[in-house]
């Protein structure tokens, strides 16, 4: 889903800034998470299950949608 699909703006008065990527590598029997931020967000960046948001917003909007994704 893309953020201009996912609404967010319009929703819960936020805006997403980036959007970072968590990957797991295992290297002799070590599993290590390699995170990495996508650059600054535009209307066309997809998200996927398990991408950490990096938003701006006030505090309680923040929270609306913290709330509505348990």
């Amino acid at each position: 889903m893309t953020l201009q699909e996912a609404n967010l703006t319009n929703l819960y008065k936020i805006i997403v800034l980036t959007t970072v990527k968590i990957t797991e590598t295992k290297k002799d029997g070590i599993t290590k998470e390699q995170k990495e931020a996508s650059g600054i967000a535009t209307s066309e960046t997809v998200m996927a299950e398990g991408d950490i948001l990096v938003v701006f917003g006030e505090l309680s909007n923040i929270n609306k949608l913290i709330q509505k994704g348990e």
